[in-house]
């Protein structure tokens, strides 16, 4: 069987970014206009009216029953980041979700991105921080400016990129 969804069955919006299963097998989508939340028969939306930062959900990342979603829209006044709990339906910041105080401030933000189950985030101050849920979140001192980790190794080990392109490199 095939089954077809659209904004009429209560789907917020076609432009669907993303999907993430939680721990009870309800289907989260990410779309242009909202995160929804699909239980096998119909949606429910989140919006900003919510708690979210921003209305489209570009990527998720679940973390036990948060979920961490990213909005990749850019400007001197958006949060790049919304930390959703599926039970409770609230929005959580990141410092609130770590329990901990921050060494940037979460609207500094500027990048945020996955390689391999761990969170990447990169601020405006230009320093990078990873995040996994067994390790928490730690500064990664050895990533430059215009750097971009593009894969973790099982062993630690880093690939990484610069913005230009001009070179790869590998660290331990």
């Amino acid at each position: 069987n095939i089954n077809s969804f659209t904004t009429k069955d209560g789907l917020s919006h076609l432009d669907v970014y993303c999907f993430e299963k939680d721990s009870k097998g309800i289907i989260w989508v990410g779309t242009r206009d909202g995160l929804n939340r699909f239980d096998g028969r119909k949606f429910k939306v989140f919006t900003k009216k919510n708690g979210l930062n921003h209305k489209s959900i570009n990527e998720i990342y679940r973390d036990g029953d948060f979920l961490w979603c990213i909005h990749y829209y850019r400007n001197a006044d958006l949060n790049l980041l919304s930390i959703f709990h599926t039970n409770e339906e609230r929005v959580y910041s990141l410092e609130e979700f770590l329990d901990e105080k921050l060494l940037f401030k979460q609207n500094d933000i500027q990048t945020i991105y996955t390689v391999n189950q761990t969170l990447f985030i990169q601020t405006q101050n230009h320093k990078t921080y990873s995040y996994h849920p067994n390790i928490g979140l730690k500064t990664l001192p050895f990533i430059k400016k215009k750097e971009v980790v593009k894969a973790v190794l099982k062993n630690g080990d880093f690939w990484i990129l610069d913005f230009d392109k001009s070179y790869l490199y590998f660290r331990k």
